[in-house]
Protein backbone atom coordinates (compact mmCIF):
# COMPACT_ATOMS: atom_id res chain seq x y z
CA UNK A 1 0.00 0.00 0.00
CA UNK A 2 1.40 3.47 -0.36
CA UNK A 3 2.92 5.40 2.30
CA UNK A 4 -0.12 6.83 3.78
CA UNK A 5 -1.62 3.41 4.49
CA UNK A 6 1.96 2.34 5.74
CA UNK A 7 2.28 4.98 8.53
CA UNK A 8 -1.16 4.71 9.68
CA UNK A 9 -0.70 0.71 9.72
CA UNK A 10 2.17 1.91 12.19
CA UNK A 11 0.37 4.22 14.79
CA UNK A 12 -2.45 1.68 15.13
CA UNK A 13 -1.72 -2.24 15.89
CA UNK A 14 -5.54 -3.02 14.54
CA UNK A 15 -5.84 -1.10 11.45
CA UNK A 16 -6.71 -3.29 8.37
CA UNK A 17 -7.61 -6.12 11.00
CA UNK A 18 -10.87 -7.80 9.61
CA UNK A 19 -11.94 -8.19 13.38
CA UNK A 20 -12.04 -4.53 13.61
CA UNK A 21 -15.27 -3.55 11.62
CA UNK A 22 -15.02 -0.01 9.18
CA UNK A 23 -11.18 0.88 10.18
CA UNK A 24 -12.38 1.44 14.43
CA UNK A 25 -15.06 3.86 12.58
CA UNK A 26 -17.40 4.69 15.53
CA UNK A 27 -20.24 1.87 14.86
CA UNK A 28 -22.21 3.00 18.21
CA UNK A 29 -26.05 3.92 18.70
CA UNK A 30 -25.35 7.24 20.06
CA UNK A 31 -28.00 9.33 17.41
CA UNK A 32 -24.35 11.04 16.52
CA UNK A 33 -23.40 11.38 12.55
CA UNK A 34 -19.59 10.64 12.62
CA UNK A 35 -17.79 11.95 9.20
CA UNK A 36 -14.27 11.59 7.85
CA UNK A 37 -12.51 12.97 4.22
CA UNK A 38 -9.99 12.17 2.95
CA UNK A 39 -8.05 13.28 -0.36
CA UNK A 40 -5.17 10.70 -2.32
CA UNK A 41 -3.33 12.50 -4.96
CA UNK A 42 -3.69 9.87 -7.90
CA UNK A 43 -2.00 11.74 -10.79
CA UNK A 44 0.30 9.71 -12.78
CA UNK A 45 3.65 10.35 -13.99
CA UNK A 46 4.21 11.26 -17.74
CA UNK A 47 7.58 10.13 -18.90
CA UNK A 48 7.06 10.23 -22.58
CA UNK A 49 5.67 12.72 -24.69
CA UNK A 50 5.72 14.21 -28.03
CA UNK A 51 6.47 16.69 -30.66
CA UNK A 52 2.87 17.97 -31.73
CA UNK A 53 3.86 19.81 -34.81
CA UNK A 54 0.09 20.31 -36.54
CA UNK A 55 -0.91 21.68 -32.88
CA UNK A 56 -4.02 19.55 -33.02
CA UNK A 57 -3.24 18.21 -29.44
CA UNK A 58 -3.64 14.30 -31.30
CA UNK A 59 -0.57 11.92 -31.68
CA UNK A 60 0.07 11.67 -35.46
CA UNK A 61 2.80 9.43 -35.22
CA UNK A 62 3.52 5.32 -34.76
CA UNK A 63 3.87 4.06 -31.41
CA UNK A 64 6.88 2.18 -32.55
CA UNK A 65 8.66 4.84 -34.23
CA UNK A 66 10.22 7.22 -32.01
CA UNK A 67 12.09 9.70 -35.01
CA UNK A 68 9.22 9.57 -36.83
CA UNK A 69 10.88 8.05 -40.02
CA UNK A 70 8.14 5.93 -41.53
CA UNK A 71 6.21 7.55 -44.54
CA UNK A 72 3.09 7.64 -42.20
CA UNK A 73 5.01 8.64 -38.70
CA UNK A 74 4.69 12.07 -38.75
CA UNK A 75 5.33 12.85 -35.09
CA UNK A 76 8.04 11.63 -33.41
CA UNK A 77 8.21 11.17 -29.68
CA UNK A 78 10.59 10.88 -26.39
CA UNK A 79 11.62 7.00 -26.19
CA UNK A 80 13.11 8.11 -22.60
CA UNK A 81 13.53 4.30 -21.66
CA UNK A 82 14.84 2.95 -25.00
CA UNK A 83 12.39 0.53 -25.49
CA UNK A 84 11.22 1.60 -28.82
CA UNK A 85 7.71 2.83 -28.04
CA UNK A 86 5.29 5.42 -27.13
CA UNK A 87 4.74 4.87 -23.60
CA UNK A 88 2.53 7.90 -23.31
CA UNK A 89 -0.81 8.63 -20.82
CA UNK A 90 -3.50 8.05 -22.74
CA UNK A 91 -6.21 10.69 -21.91
CA UNK A 92 -9.99 9.66 -21.45
CA UNK A 93 -12.95 10.60 -23.23
CA UNK A 94 -13.34 12.59 -26.98
CA UNK A 95 -14.15 10.42 -29.77
CA UNK A 96 -11.33 7.58 -30.83
CA UNK A 97 -8.60 8.32 -28.31
CA UNK A 98 -5.16 9.27 -29.37
CA UNK A 99 -4.58 12.46 -26.89
CA UNK A 100 -1.64 11.67 -24.87
CA UNK A 101 -0.73 13.92 -21.88
CA UNK A 102 1.70 16.15 -21.85
CA UNK A 103 1.78 18.15 -18.84
CA UNK A 104 -0.57 18.29 -15.34
CA UNK A 105 -2.97 21.46 -15.07
CA UNK A 106 -4.17 20.30 -11.96
CA UNK A 107 -3.56 17.30 -9.70
CA UNK A 108 -6.21 14.83 -9.63
CA UNK A 109 -7.25 13.01 -6.42
CA UNK A 110 -9.34 9.94 -4.95
CA UNK A 111 -11.36 11.86 -2.40
CA UNK A 112 -13.33 9.31 0.01
CA UNK A 113 -16.09 10.35 2.49
CA UNK A 114 -17.01 7.64 5.37
CA UNK A 115 -19.83 8.35 7.40
CA UNK A 116 -21.37 6.45 10.26
CA UNK A 117 -24.59 6.88 12.19
CA UNK A 118 -26.35 4.35 14.87
CA UNK A 119 -24.20 1.96 13.75
CA UNK A 120 -24.76 2.14 9.98
CA UNK A 121 -21.84 3.37 7.45
CA UNK A 122 -20.88 3.54 3.95
CA UNK A 123 -17.60 5.27 2.18
CA UNK A 124 -18.23 7.41 -0.85
CA UNK A 125 -15.23 7.64 -3.12
CA UNK A 126 -15.02 9.77 -6.11
CA UNK A 127 -12.16 9.67 -8.83
CA UNK A 128 -11.01 12.36 -11.07
CA UNK A 129 -11.08 9.82 -13.90
CA UNK A 130 -13.63 9.03 -16.95
CA UNK A 131 -14.72 5.94 -15.33
CA UNK A 132 -13.81 2.67 -14.18
CA UNK A 133 -15.99 -0.52 -15.02
CA UNK A 134 -17.15 -2.91 -12.80
CA UNK A 135 -14.09 -5.12 -12.62
CA UNK A 136 -11.96 -2.87 -11.56
CA UNK A 137 -14.54 -1.41 -8.43
CA UNK A 138 -15.43 -4.96 -7.42
CA UNK A 139 -11.26 -5.17 -6.92
CA UNK A 140 -11.37 -2.12 -4.76
CA UNK A 141 -14.42 -3.08 -3.13
CA UNK A 142 -13.52 -6.18 -2.35
CA UNK A 143 -9.78 -5.24 -1.04
CA UNK A 144 -11.84 -3.15 1.71
CA UNK A 145 -14.13 -5.84 2.47
CA UNK A 146 -10.94 -8.40 3.13
CA UNK A 147 -10.00 -5.64 5.70
CA UNK A 148 -13.27 -5.53 7.47
CA UNK A 149 -15.15 -2.55 5.47
CA UNK A 150 -18.40 -4.23 4.77
CA UNK A 151 -17.84 -4.20 0.86
CA UNK A 152 -21.39 -3.66 0.00
CA UNK A 153 -21.22 0.20 1.73
CA UNK A 154 -18.83 1.29 -0.66
CA UNK A 155 -19.54 3.17 -3.62
CA UNK A 156 -16.41 4.06 -6.17
CA UNK A 157 -17.75 6.59 -8.45
CA UNK A 158 -16.06 9.27 -10.85
CA UNK A 159 -16.20 12.67 -12.24
CA UNK A 160 -15.57 11.84 -15.43
CA UNK A 161 -13.55 14.29 -16.70
CA UNK A 162 -12.21 14.24 -20.04
CA UNK A 163 -8.87 15.83 -18.76
CA UNK A 164 -7.82 12.39 -16.66
CA UNK A 165 -5.98 9.28 -18.38
CA UNK A 166 -7.69 6.38 -19.90
CA UNK A 167 -9.19 4.50 -17.45
CA UNK A 168 -11.53 2.40 -19.33
CA UNK A 169 -9.51 1.36 -22.05
CA UNK A 170 -11.57 3.51 -25.24
CA UNK A 171 -9.18 6.02 -25.85
CA UNK A 172 -5.45 4.17 -26.66
CA UNK A 173 -5.42 3.60 -30.58
CA UNK A 174 -8.47 2.46 -31.61
CA UNK A 175 -7.14 2.30 -35.50
CA UNK A 176 -4.81 -0.80 -34.22
CA UNK A 177 -7.03 -1.93 -31.68
CA UNK A 178 -4.25 -0.37 -28.97
CA UNK A 179 -6.20 -0.15 -25.21
CA UNK A 180 -5.35 3.27 -23.12
CA UNK A 181 -4.69 1.14 -20.05
CA UNK A 182 -1.74 1.70 -18.01
CA UNK A 183 -2.27 -1.63 -15.89
CA UNK A 184 0.30 -0.65 -13.13
CA UNK A 185 -1.48 3.05 -13.01
CA UNK A 186 -5.14 1.09 -12.70
CA UNK A 187 -3.92 -1.39 -9.91
CA UNK A 188 -2.53 1.96 -8.04
CA UNK A 189 -6.05 3.00 -8.10
CA UNK A 190 -7.20 -0.21 -5.92
CA UNK A 191 -4.39 1.12 -3.20
CA UNK A 192 -5.40 4.56 -3.67
CA UNK A 193 -9.06 4.03 -2.77
CA UNK A 194 -8.05 1.96 -0.02
CA UNK A 195 -6.27 4.69 1.09
CA UNK A 196 -8.68 7.11 1.19
CA UNK A 197 -11.35 5.32 2.82
CA UNK A 198 -8.82 4.00 5.61
CA UNK A 199 -8.11 7.77 5.98
CA UNK A 200 -11.26 9.17 6.65
CA UNK A 201 -12.85 6.31 8.53
CA UNK A 202 -9.89 6.93 11.26
CA UNK A 203 -10.23 10.14 11.30
CA UNK A 204 -13.81 10.32 11.62
CA UNK A 205 -15.10 12.83 14.43
CA UNK A 206 -18.77 14.28 15.64
CA UNK A 207 -20.64 16.51 12.75
CA UNK A 208 -23.25 18.11 12.44
CA UNK A 209 -24.76 18.18 8.94
CA UNK A 210 -26.89 20.42 6.68
CA UNK A 211 -28.56 20.02 3.44
CA UNK A 212 -30.36 21.53 0.46
CA UNK A 213 -30.47 21.52 -3.65
CA UNK A 214 -30.76 24.56 -5.82
CA UNK A 215 -32.19 24.34 -9.52
CA UNK A 216 -29.56 26.38 -12.54
CA UNK A 217 -32.77 27.38 -13.98
CA UNK A 218 -34.18 29.34 -11.19
CA UNK A 219 -30.59 30.68 -9.70
CA UNK A 220 -30.37 33.69 -12.84
CA UNK A 221 -31.59 34.26 -16.22
CA UNK A 222 -28.10 34.36 -18.08
CA UNK A 223 -27.97 31.02 -17.11
CA UNK A 224 -30.95 29.65 -19.43
CA UNK A 225 -31.34 30.48 -23.53
CA UNK A 226 -33.82 33.44 -24.92
CA UNK A 227 -35.84 30.27 -25.98
CA UNK A 228 -36.20 29.01 -22.39
CA UNK A 229 -37.10 32.08 -20.95
CA UNK A 230 -33.98 33.57 -20.12
CA UNK A 231 -31.22 36.01 -21.15
CA UNK A 232 -28.33 33.63 -22.30
CA UNK A 233 -26.84 34.44 -26.27
CA UNK A 234 -27.19 30.76 -26.92
CA UNK A 235 -30.89 29.42 -27.11
CA UNK A 236 -29.30 25.30 -26.37
CA UNK A 237 -28.79 26.44 -22.93
CA UNK A 238 -30.91 25.44 -20.41
CA UNK A 239 -29.47 25.91 -16.53
CA UNK A 240 -25.70 26.08 -17.20
CA UNK A 241 -26.14 22.68 -19.75
CA UNK A 242 -26.32 23.19 -23.59
CA UNK A 243 -27.66 19.57 -23.80
CA UNK A 244 -26.35 18.01 -26.71
CA UNK A 245 -29.00 15.53 -27.82
CA UNK A 246 -32.62 15.72 -28.33
CA UNK A 247 -34.70 16.46 -26.09
CA UNK A 248 -33.50 19.24 -24.51
CA UNK A 249 -34.24 17.91 -21.06
CA UNK A 250 -31.48 18.93 -18.05
CA UNK A 251 -30.25 18.08 -14.84
CA UNK A 252 -29.72 21.58 -13.19
CA UNK A 253 -30.02 20.80 -9.80
CA UNK A 254 -26.87 21.25 -7.61
CA UNK A 255 -27.34 19.58 -4.22
CA UNK A 256 -25.05 20.14 -1.34
CA UNK A 257 -24.64 18.49 1.85
CA UNK A 258 -21.89 20.36 4.58
CA UNK A 259 -20.39 18.67 7.60
CA UNK A 260 -19.37 20.69 10.67
CA UNK A 261 -16.97 19.89 12.89
CA UNK A 262 -15.53 20.88 16.33
CA UNK A 263 -13.43 23.19 14.40
CA UNK A 264 -15.40 24.11 11.28
CA UNK A 265 -16.30 23.18 8.19
CA UNK A 266 -14.99 19.40 8.01
CA UNK A 267 -16.45 18.89 4.47
CA UNK A 268 -18.39 19.65 1.68
CA UNK A 269 -20.23 16.95 -0.79
CA UNK A 270 -21.81 18.30 -4.48
CA UNK A 271 -23.66 16.50 -6.71
CA UNK A 272 -24.29 17.87 -9.76
CA UNK A 273 -25.01 17.02 -13.69
CA UNK A 274 -22.76 18.82 -15.82
CA UNK A 275 -19.70 16.76 -17.89
CA UNK A 276 -16.56 17.70 -16.58
CA UNK A 277 -15.34 18.13 -20.97
CA UNK A 278 -15.27 21.63 -21.08
CA UNK A 279 -11.96 22.86 -21.29
CA UNK A 280 -11.88 21.26 -24.38
CA UNK A 281 -10.80 18.22 -26.44
CA UNK A 282 -7.70 20.05 -27.57
CA UNK A 283 -6.29 20.48 -24.11
CA UNK A 284 -3.25 18.41 -23.16
CA UNK A 285 -2.46 18.78 -19.69
CA UNK A 286 -4.16 16.41 -17.29
CA UNK A 287 -6.58 17.88 -14.85
CA UNK A 288 -10.34 17.64 -13.45
CA UNK A 289 -11.57 20.19 -15.58
CA UNK A 290 -14.07 22.26 -13.81
CA UNK A 291 -14.75 20.05 -11.17
CA UNK A 292 -10.86 21.04 -9.82
CA UNK A 293 -12.17 24.78 -9.54
CA UNK A 294 -15.71 24.63 -8.10
CA UNK A 295 -13.50 21.80 -5.32
CA UNK A 296 -10.64 24.34 -5.04
CA UNK A 297 -13.57 27.93 -4.41
CA UNK A 298 -15.51 26.18 -2.18
CA UNK A 299 -12.46 24.58 0.39
CA UNK A 300 -11.23 28.12 0.30
CA UNK A 301 -14.20 30.41 1.20
CA UNK A 302 -16.26 27.05 3.27
CA UNK A 303 -13.05 25.46 4.88
CA UNK A 304 -12.89 21.83 4.95
CA UNK A 305 -12.56 19.16 2.10
CA UNK A 306 -14.70 19.42 -1.04
CA UNK A 307 -15.73 16.09 -2.66
CA UNK A 308 -17.66 15.87 -6.37
CA UNK A 309 -19.75 13.17 -7.54
CA UNK A 310 -21.44 13.13 -10.58
CA UNK A 311 -25.47 12.81 -11.40
CA UNK A 312 -27.63 12.38 -14.32
CA UNK A 313 -24.80 13.06 -17.07
CA UNK A 314 -26.17 11.68 -19.87
CA UNK A 315 -27.05 12.90 -23.29
CA UNK A 316 -25.53 14.92 -23.32
CA UNK A 317 -25.10 17.27 -20.05
CA UNK A 318 -22.41 19.29 -20.70
CA UNK A 319 -21.40 23.58 -21.35
CA UNK A 320 -19.13 22.47 -23.57
CA UNK A 321 -19.75 25.32 -26.97
CA UNK A 322 -22.25 26.78 -24.68
CA UNK A 323 -21.95 30.66 -23.39
CA UNK A 324 -21.51 31.15 -20.18
CA UNK A 325 -22.07 34.63 -18.23
CA UNK A 326 -18.57 35.67 -17.32
CA UNK A 327 -17.15 36.25 -13.75
CA UNK A 328 -13.80 37.94 -12.58
CA UNK A 329 -11.24 36.20 -10.46
CA UNK A 330 -13.30 37.29 -6.98
CA UNK A 331 -16.62 35.83 -8.65
CA UNK A 332 -18.70 39.06 -9.22
CA UNK A 333 -20.46 39.19 -12.49
CA UNK A 334 -18.88 41.16 -15.54
CA UNK A 335 -21.03 43.72 -17.04
CA UNK A 336 -19.63 45.97 -20.55
CA UNK A 337 -19.27 49.56 -20.26
CA UNK A 338 -23.33 50.08 -21.29
CA UNK A 339 -24.01 47.88 -18.31
CA UNK A 340 -24.90 44.64 -20.32
CA UNK A 341 -23.94 41.47 -18.95
CA UNK A 342 -20.56 39.78 -20.58
CA UNK A 343 -20.82 36.27 -21.70
CA UNK A 344 -17.81 33.79 -22.14
CA UNK A 345 -17.95 31.27 -25.02
CA UNK A 346 -17.38 27.75 -24.34
CA UNK A 347 -13.82 26.12 -24.75
CA UNK A 348 -10.20 26.54 -22.88
CA UNK A 349 -9.24 26.77 -18.92
CA UNK A 350 -10.88 30.24 -18.43
CA UNK A 351 -14.21 28.99 -19.79
CA UNK A 352 -13.42 25.53 -16.90
CA UNK A 353 -12.33 28.41 -14.19
CA UNK A 354 -15.70 30.43 -14.74
CA UNK A 355 -17.86 27.10 -14.52
CA UNK A 356 -16.05 26.09 -11.56
CA UNK A 357 -17.06 29.32 -10.06
CA UNK A 358 -20.46 29.71 -10.71
CA UNK A 359 -21.08 25.51 -9.69
CA UNK A 360 -19.28 26.89 -6.40
CA UNK A 361 -21.42 29.36 -5.56
CA UNK A 362 -24.84 27.70 -6.30
CA UNK A 363 -23.15 25.02 -4.16
CA UNK A 364 -22.62 26.98 -1.04
CA UNK A 365 -25.89 28.84 -1.34
CA UNK A 366 -27.46 25.44 -1.59
CA UNK A 367 -27.30 23.92 2.27
CA UNK A 368 -30.04 26.16 4.34
CA UNK A 369 -31.73 22.80 5.66
CA UNK A 370 -30.02 21.99 8.83
CA UNK A 371 -32.33 19.11 10.47
CA UNK A 372 -30.62 16.59 11.79
CA UNK A 373 -30.26 13.36 10.42
CA UNK A 374 -33.01 10.32 11.40
CA UNK A 375 -30.89 7.95 9.45
CA UNK A 376 -28.58 6.19 7.89
CA UNK A 377 -29.32 3.51 5.69
CA UNK A 378 -27.48 1.62 2.93
CA UNK A 379 -29.66 -1.12 0.22
CA UNK A 380 -28.57 -2.44 -2.85
CA UNK A 381 -30.16 -5.33 -5.16
CA UNK A 382 -28.30 -7.59 -7.33
CA UNK A 383 -28.82 -6.95 -11.27
CA UNK A 384 -27.23 -8.54 -14.44
CA UNK A 385 -27.01 -6.09 -17.24
CA UNK A 386 -27.18 -7.47 -20.53
CA UNK A 387 -24.59 -6.13 -22.75
CA UNK A 388 -26.13 -5.82 -26.84
CA UNK A 389 -23.76 -3.16 -28.34
CA UNK A 390 -21.48 -5.34 -31.09
CA UNK A 391 -19.10 -2.55 -30.20
CA UNK A 392 -18.57 -3.93 -26.48
CA UNK A 393 -17.89 -7.28 -28.17
CA UNK A 394 -15.15 -6.32 -30.45
CA UNK A 395 -13.51 -4.38 -27.36
CA UNK A 396 -14.23 -7.03 -24.79
CA UNK A 397 -12.62 -10.01 -27.12
CA UNK A 398 -9.79 -7.46 -27.91
CA UNK A 399 -8.95 -6.78 -24.42
CA UNK A 400 -8.72 -3.41 -24.61
CA UNK A 401 -11.05 -2.64 -21.95
CA UNK A 402 -10.60 -2.55 -18.55
CA UNK A 403 -12.63 -5.94 -18.43
CA UNK A 404 -11.72 -9.19 -18.98
CA UNK A 405 -13.77 -11.35 -20.95
CA UNK A 406 -13.79 -13.76 -17.77
CA UNK A 407 -15.60 -11.40 -15.27
CA UNK A 408 -18.70 -11.33 -17.78
CA UNK A 409 -21.67 -14.12 -17.38
CA UNK A 410 -22.68 -15.74 -20.35
CA UNK A 411 -24.71 -18.41 -19.02
CA UNK A 412 -28.42 -19.09 -18.49
CA UNK A 413 -28.40 -16.51 -15.63
CA UNK A 414 -27.65 -13.61 -17.54
CA UNK A 415 -31.33 -12.34 -19.39
CA UNK A 416 -31.37 -13.09 -23.17
CA UNK A 417 -28.51 -15.31 -22.99
CA UNK A 418 -28.93 -18.39 -25.95
CA UNK A 419 -31.85 -16.77 -26.71
CA UNK A 420 -32.03 -13.32 -27.80
CA UNK A 421 -29.11 -13.11 -30.48
CA UNK A 422 -27.97 -9.59 -29.92
CA UNK A 423 -27.00 -10.22 -26.17
CA UNK A 424 -23.17 -10.62 -26.08
CA UNK A 425 -23.14 -11.23 -22.33
CA UNK A 426 -24.32 -9.62 -19.22
CA UNK A 427 -22.26 -7.64 -16.03
CA UNK A 428 -22.95 -9.02 -12.79
CA UNK A 429 -23.48 -5.81 -10.73
CA UNK A 430 -26.16 -3.91 -8.44
CA UNK A 431 -28.03 -1.13 -7.89
CA UNK A 432 -27.44 0.74 -4.42
CA UNK A 433 -30.22 3.28 -2.35
CA UNK A 434 -28.34 5.46 0.50
CA UNK A 435 -30.53 7.20 2.39
CA UNK A 436 -28.82 10.06 4.38
CA UNK A 437 -31.14 12.02 7.00
CA UNK A 438 -33.87 13.78 4.57
CA UNK A 439 -31.48 13.22 0.95
CA UNK A 440 -32.29 9.96 -0.76
CA UNK A 441 -29.14 8.92 -3.38
CA UNK A 442 -29.69 6.22 -5.95
CA UNK A 443 -26.84 4.51 -7.82
CA UNK A 444 -26.59 4.17 -11.53
CA UNK A 445 -23.40 2.09 -13.16
CA UNK A 446 -22.86 4.61 -16.05
CA UNK A 447 -24.45 8.04 -17.49
CA UNK A 448 -28.19 8.31 -17.08
CA UNK A 449 -30.32 10.47 -19.06
CA UNK A 450 -31.53 12.70 -17.02
CA UNK A 451 -35.38 12.21 -18.31
CA UNK A 452 -35.70 8.61 -16.59
CA UNK A 453 -35.03 10.78 -13.62
CA UNK A 454 -36.70 13.61 -13.58
CA UNK A 455 -39.54 13.28 -16.05
CA UNK A 456 -40.85 14.22 -19.55
CA UNK A 457 -41.87 18.36 -19.73
CA UNK A 458 -45.26 18.30 -20.49
CA UNK A 459 -45.04 20.20 -23.40
CA UNK A 460 -46.66 19.26 -27.14
CA UNK A 461 -43.79 18.31 -28.93
CA UNK A 462 -42.77 15.30 -26.50
CA UNK A 463 -46.19 13.92 -27.76
CA UNK A 464 -46.36 14.99 -31.36
CA UNK A 465 -43.37 14.92 -33.77
CA UNK A 466 -45.31 17.26 -36.29
CA UNK A 467 -45.12 20.15 -33.78
CA UNK A 468 -40.88 19.60 -33.00
CA UNK A 469 -39.56 22.11 -35.87
CA UNK A 470 -38.43 25.16 -34.60
CA UNK A 471 -39.40 23.60 -30.84
CA UNK A 472 -36.80 24.47 -28.56
CA UNK A 473 -36.53 20.73 -26.71
CA UNK A 474 -36.24 19.93 -30.39
CA UNK A 475 -33.42 21.94 -31.75
CA UNK A 476 -32.24 19.03 -34.03
CA UNK A 477 -35.46 17.75 -35.84
CA UNK A 478 -35.64 18.89 -39.19
CA UNK A 479 -39.08 19.03 -40.90
CA UNK A 480 -38.89 16.35 -43.12
CA UNK A 481 -39.38 13.82 -40.13
CA UNK A 482 -42.50 15.83 -38.99
CA UNK A 483 -44.15 12.91 -40.67
CA UNK A 484 -41.19 9.98 -39.74
CA UNK A 485 -42.65 6.78 -38.30
CA UNK A 486 -39.86 6.07 -35.56
CA UNK A 487 -40.97 2.33 -35.27
CA UNK A 488 -39.12 2.66 -38.98
CA UNK A 489 -36.73 4.75 -37.71
CA UNK A 490 -35.65 3.07 -34.86
CA UNK A 491 -34.53 -0.02 -36.74
CA UNK A 492 -32.83 2.07 -39.70
CA UNK A 493 -30.48 4.85 -40.72
CA UNK A 494 -33.69 6.19 -43.39
CA UNK A 495 -37.37 6.55 -43.38
CA UNK A 496 -37.98 8.49 -46.73
CA UNK A 497 -36.16 11.45 -46.96
CA UNK A 498 -36.31 12.03 -43.22
CA UNK A 499 -32.65 11.54 -41.64
CA UNK A 500 -33.31 8.82 -38.94
CA UNK A 501 -30.24 9.91 -37.23
CA UNK A 502 -32.11 13.16 -35.89
CA UNK A 503 -35.08 11.87 -35.25
CA UNK A 504 -37.05 10.82 -31.59
CA UNK A 505 -39.18 8.80 -30.54
CA UNK A 506 -43.02 10.01 -30.92
CA UNK A 507 -44.52 10.30 -28.33
CA UNK A 508 -41.58 10.67 -25.79
CA UNK A 509 -41.52 8.74 -23.21
CA UNK A 510 -39.47 7.35 -20.94
CA UNK A 511 -40.23 3.55 -20.91
CA UNK A 512 -42.65 1.50 -22.84
CA UNK A 513 -44.96 0.73 -20.01
CA UNK A 514 -46.96 4.27 -18.89
CA UNK A 515 -46.99 2.79 -15.59
CA UNK A 516 -43.06 3.34 -15.13
CA UNK A 517 -42.49 6.11 -12.66
CA UNK A 518 -39.98 8.80 -12.98
CA UNK A 519 -36.97 7.14 -10.46
CA UNK A 520 -37.23 10.10 -8.64
CA UNK A 521 -40.87 9.38 -7.32
CA UNK A 522 -39.47 5.86 -5.93
CA UNK A 523 -37.00 7.88 -3.23
CA UNK A 524 -37.94 9.31 0.27
CA UNK A 525 -37.24 12.51 1.29
CA UNK A 526 -36.90 16.45 -0.10
CA UNK A 527 -33.86 15.65 -1.51
CA UNK A 528 -32.93 13.14 -4.08
CA UNK A 529 -30.61 12.87 -6.51
CA UNK A 530 -28.29 10.46 -8.99
CA UNK A 531 -25.08 8.91 -8.04
CA UNK A 532 -23.95 8.62 -11.97
CA UNK A 533 -20.90 5.97 -12.91
CA UNK A 534 -21.18 4.00 -9.64
CA UNK A 535 -19.20 0.88 -8.84
CA UNK A 536 -19.34 0.54 -12.58
CA UNK A 537 -19.40 2.03 -16.07
CA UNK A 538 -21.28 0.71 -19.03
CA UNK A 539 -21.50 3.96 -20.72
CA UNK A 540 -25.22 5.73 -21.58
CA UNK A 541 -28.19 4.94 -19.90
CA UNK A 542 -31.24 5.45 -22.94
CA UNK A 543 -35.04 6.04 -22.38
CA UNK A 544 -35.93 2.43 -24.39
CA UNK A 545 -38.25 3.52 -26.93
CA UNK A 546 -35.81 6.63 -27.78
CA UNK A 547 -33.02 3.85 -28.59
CA UNK A 548 -31.92 3.55 -32.19
CA UNK A 549 -30.95 0.47 -32.89
CA UNK A 550 -29.27 1.06 -35.98
CA UNK A 551 -26.39 3.31 -34.82
CA UNK A 552 -23.30 1.47 -32.67
CA UNK A 553 -19.72 2.36 -32.98
CA UNK A 554 -19.42 -0.18 -35.75
CA UNK A 555 -21.96 0.95 -38.34
CA UNK A 556 -20.64 4.23 -37.88
CA UNK A 557 -23.98 5.86 -38.07
CA UNK A 558 -24.06 8.77 -35.50
CA UNK A 559 -26.26 11.49 -36.04
CA UNK A 560 -28.30 13.15 -32.68
CA UNK A 561 -27.68 9.30 -31.06
CA UNK A 562 -24.13 9.40 -30.90
CA UNK A 563 -24.92 7.94 -27.09
CA UNK A 564 -25.88 4.89 -28.48
CA UNK A 565 -22.31 4.33 -29.50
CA UNK A 566 -21.08 4.02 -26.00
CA UNK A 567 -24.18 2.65 -24.56
CA UNK A 568 -24.27 -1.14 -23.35
CA UNK A 569 -27.50 -1.21 -24.69
CA UNK A 570 -31.20 -1.16 -25.00
CA UNK A 571 -32.02 -2.97 -22.10
CA UNK A 572 -29.86 -0.67 -19.58
CA UNK A 573 -32.88 1.66 -19.04
CA UNK A 574 -35.32 -0.86 -18.32
CA UNK A 575 -32.68 -3.18 -15.88
CA UNK A 576 -31.97 0.45 -13.74
CA UNK A 577 -35.78 0.97 -13.76
CA UNK A 578 -36.50 -2.42 -12.42
CA UNK A 579 -33.91 -2.25 -9.68
CA UNK A 580 -35.07 1.30 -8.57
CA UNK A 581 -38.75 0.13 -8.28
CA UNK A 582 -37.60 -2.82 -6.81
CA UNK A 583 -35.13 -0.65 -3.84
CA UNK A 584 -38.46 1.54 -3.42
CA UNK A 585 -40.42 -1.06 -2.37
Amino acid sequence: MLALLLLACDSDPDAGDPTVPAFGLPLVEDGQLYAGIARVDITPTITETYSDLDGDAYFDGCLTDPTASRSACEEPFDDVNGNGRFDAVWMGGWGGGGRAARGVHDPLYATALVLALNGEYVALVSLDAVGLLEYRTTRMRALLGEAGFDADRVIVTSDHTHQGPDTVGLWGDLDTLQTGLDPAYQESLEEAVYDAVFAAATTAEPVTPAQGAVRLTEVDPAYSGVAFGGTNPNDRMLGLIRDGRDPVIVDDQVLTLTFEGADGRLATLVSYSGHPEIVGYQNELLGADYVAVLRSVIDEQAGGTTMFMASAMGGMQSAWEGTLPAVDEAGEPVFDEAGERVFIEGGGQEYARVAGTLLAQAAMSAPTDAQPWAELKVTSTPVMLPLTNLGYKVALRTDILDQPWESLVTDASCPGMGVDPDVIACVDTAIWRLQLGPTSFGTVPGELLPELFHGVPDVPSMANAAVRTGDPYFPHHPAECDDADWTVCRETATDGDCPCEEMHAAPYAIAYDADVPRLADTMAGPYRAVIGLANGYIGYVIPEPDYASFTNAITGIEGNHSEEWYSGGEQMAPTVQDAWMALGE
